[in-house]
């Protein structure tokens, strides 16, 4: 029985994550791509969880709190990945068009500009 939270590094695959082994045959080999991580620090008494998202512009980011910043691809893989989001080639997430717009307003320290455009994301509402 496991006590304590296992953190050891599983690597996983950012591209061309290959699942044909185990499905049933298809005339395209279905092939996934990640789009976002969830990612846990602690332990089982308490953490604090973020988010590794790519964003519209092919770009890596990660989100603490109110906090979006760019991060190095190679950062992405880590001990603390807890739950991987994949994408199957040729399709896409569904990304509300306010989240997509404050991602790319955001400004160099990762905070939503004042705009219009971004004062939409207090309005849960809007995100509909």
């Amino acid at each position: 029985m496991w006590r304590d939270k296992v953190d050891a590094l599983v690597d996983f695959p950012l591209e061309s994550l290959d699942l044909s082994h185990w499905t049933v045959s298809h005339p395209a080999p279905p092939m996934y791509d990640l789009f976002a991580v969830s990612n846990h620090s602690g332990g089982l008494g308490g953490g604090h969880y973020t988010a590794s998202v790519l964003g519209p512009d092919d770009e890596w980011y990660v989100c603490n709190d109110s906090n979006v910043r760019l991060m190095a691809k190679s950062n992405v893989v880590s001990e603390e990945a807890y739950l991987l989001f994949y994408k199957r080639r040729g399709s896409s997430p569904s990304i509300p068009p306010a989240l997509t717009s404050a991602a790319a307003t955001a400004d160099e320290d990762g905070h939503a500009n004042d705009s219009a455009e971004t004062s939409k994301l207090d309005q849960p509402e809007s995100l509909s």
